[in-house]
């Protein structure tokens, strides 16, 4: 049972006037920052270079009474503890289905429900929000649409003339007012039924692949304000709690203003906690701050650690909360520091109101916490990032950066031949033994796409190795057209595809004691690796489930499809059965696998890879970008994370 404090609530016409207090919370922020970087000023600044408001925050303007103590509670709770969250889908046969999955497998209900007026689902989004809150929860809504209404797939593919559409009278203009009228209407209908609403419009804004942050900043910005001025005065929406959702890049200059936002976010899906973009984020504000949305949540240990306690947390939907294990969101769910439905007080009509102790929990957890290690790969979890720091890529001064170079060796499994480029470290030394990494190029390519100029590989991990965060190693880049028939790929058809699956042969029986004996290697699975994007990361795995034996890191970026049959494909029969898909006894040290959610090449490949992982209980590490191609794009990113997870 946890220990709960009652504090009286006052509820009072000036108090939707006032502002909630965050001192502690921001000059704690202060501080780590300044431990993490001593030659940096400890203070935190806004966009605008405002000082702090000393006991309290900005906000937007006046407020519903029961809105404002909602807006409260966050703010009291916020740096303490996480209101969990969970978007709803509506075509998974019930718009419970997340509920239930979280209700089956914890015990629990999220505090807070996530909704989405796409497809112009107003009277249904009404329904359900108004359902939850009658349960005591709390409600979030984002909005994909176009900019005329509508979807998900207008949101990224409108590309609106923001000259036109923010010039009052402009065809362009009325068109999208005449679609915010129907939100509008929508959320006074939610307003007249006493419903706070967390609304989250335009998010992942500075990303750009949304046609709201297609226009830049600037449009941006002048979009935001308008929204919020217009619903506010215009169409007197005082239930409203402005939920500002930056992308995992949080980038600069995006910022509407304290009197226009009253919580600021960010997003990621790549596992971690987030803590680079909180560290970004205080420097806009020191409004509440929120992981909007996310995939796996990391255990709420290394929360804490990071120091990045968010308001809340928001698992998206379908295969995302699926993801999380029935174990690990039970433990997150009947954790301490996580608010679930049923520890909510009453809001509006009662007379008190709760907040979350912290003396009291860590009276009764202390001991159980301190305890906990995290094992497997959860330990490297949380050195994944969705991308690469600036200039991680960039050529530094006085520093050496190795070239490849190009062997041939004869393949007995290709009969012929073959061409294969091999990077040593710089200060590389006989006399030294180092491990190996070997690299696969996708479908048409070869041996020399991975040591492309654009790719930058030889800079990543040259950059990596001088900061101390990446070993010395081999790397090589083999042309995995394996056939004797065929010199190199005809054609995206099963001939050409059983070529590249012939490669594990010419690897293991041709390459690897090509590599062996010219190379002073060191031995051993715990000093092998190998990784592959697109045709490459599915043949990879494929390597990886064959030979835990030879492997003890493999990665995969954008895994094409293939490796487990996908309906009757003659281009891709599948090289194995799913319940194969396990490693046995020989368990990886690293498993990753990186996708991105735009790339529409492999579709969700990588996805189906993921969960018949799960499935069979093999643990894994994933790495998911929100806006790279299926190209060198999403290959860096993946690079920069495996060399740091890489015989460590």
């Amino acid at each position: 049972m946890k220990n709960i404090r009652h504090a009286a609530v006052i509820l009072a016409a000036v108090i939707a006037l006032s502002a909630c207090g965050n001192t502690n919370t921001a000059e704690t922020t202060a501080e780590e920052i300044t431990t993490a970087a001593p030659n940096e000023q400890a203070v935190v600044t806004t966009e605008q270079n405002a000082d702090p408001a000393g006991d309290e925050i900005s906000q937007s303007p006046l407020k519903s009474e029961k809105t404002q103590e909602v807006y409260d509670y966050i703010c009291d709770n916020f740096g303490k503890y996480m209101l969990s969250c969970q978007q709803e889908s509506t075509w998974m046969g019930s718009p419970d289905y997340e509920m239930d999955y979280i209700s089956e497998n914890t015990g629990k209900l999220p505090a807070m429900r996530g909704l989405d007026f796409m497809n112009n689902d107003f009277s249904g989004v009404v329904e359900r929000a108004e359902e939850w809150d009658a349960k005591g929860g709390l409600v979030t809504i984002c909005w994909h649409t176009g900019v005329n209404g509508s979807g998900y797939q207008e949101s990224l593919d409108d590309k609106p003339d923001f000259s036109k559409l923010l010039t009052e009278g402009t065809d362009e203009y009325n068109a999208m007012m005449k679609s915010w009228d129907n939100a509008a209407k929508a959320l006074q209908q939610l307003r007249d039924a006493d419903v706070p609403v967390l609304w989250r419009p335009f998010h992942e804004f500075d990303g750009q692949w949304f046609w709201w942050g297609k226009g830049g900043s600037e449009n941006f910005i002048k979009l935001w304000q308008l929204m919020h001025d217009k619903f506010t005065d215009e169409y007197g929406l005082n239930n409203l709690i402005w939920v500002l959702g930056y992308s995992g890049e949080v980038k600069n200059g995006w910022y509407p203003g304290d009197e226009y936002v009253d919580i600021i976010g960010s997003d990621t899906y790549d596992n971690s906690t987030n803590k680079s973009a909180w560290d970004k984020l205080v420097k806009i504000t020191d409004k509440p701050m929120a992981f909007h949305e996310c995939g796996k949540v990391p255990p709420i240990e290394r929360f804490e650690r990071d120091g990045d306690l968010w308001s809340w947390f928001m698992i998206w939907h379908t295969d995302y909360i699926t993801a999380n294990s029935p174990k690990n969101l039970s433990v997150i769910y009947n954790s301490d520091k996580v608010i679930t439905l049923d520890e909510l007080p009453k809001f509006g009509n009662e007379t008190e109101t709760a907040v979350k102790t912290e003396t009291a929990v860590e009276a009764e957890t202390t001991a159980d916490t301190s305890a906990k290690k995290e094992t497997g790969m959860e330990k490297y979890a949380d050195m994944i990032v969705e991308l690469p720091p600036e200039g991680y890529d960039s050529e530094r001064e006085n520093v050496t950066y190795p070239a490849f170079q190009k062997y041939t060796y004869y393949s007995n499994t290709a009969g012929r031949d073959t061409n294969v480029n091999v990077l040593l470290p710089a200060g590389y030394s006989e006399d030294k033994e180092y491990p190996v990494l070997y690299i696969l190029h996708g479908f048409y390519d070869n041996e020399d796409w991975m040591a492309r100029k654009i790719v930058a590989l030889s800079r990543i991990l040259t950059n990596l190795q001088q900061d101390g965060e990446a070993k010395e190693m081999i790397v090589v880049l083999p042309y995995i057209f394996c056939s004797k028939e065929l010199p190199y790929c005809t054609g995206m058809d099963l001939e050409n595809c059983l070529a590249y699956d012939n490669f594990i042969n010419d690897l293991t029986t041709d390459l690897m004691p090509f590599i062996e004996k010219n190379f002073p290697v060191a031995k051993g699975r715990e000093n092998t690796a190998i990784t592959g994007f697109s045709m490459g990361g599915r043949e990879s795995l494929f390597i990886g489930f064959s030979h835990p034996e030879l492997f003890g890191y493999i990665g995969a970026v954008c895994p094409a499809p293939g490796l487990v049959n996908i309906g009757g494909s003659a281009m891709h029969p599948g090289q194995m059965q799913k319940e194969n898909m396990k490693f046995g006894e020989n368990k990886p040290e690293v498993l990753l696998i990186s996708s991105s959610k735009a790339d529409n090449v492999v579709s969700g490949s990588p996805d189906t890879y993921r969960k018949i992982l799960e499935k069979n209980g093999e643990e894994y590490l994933s790495h998911v970008l929100t806006s790279t191609g299926h190209d060198h794009s999403s290959v860096k990113p993946h690079l920069y994370n495996y060399f740091r997870l890489l015989f460590r």
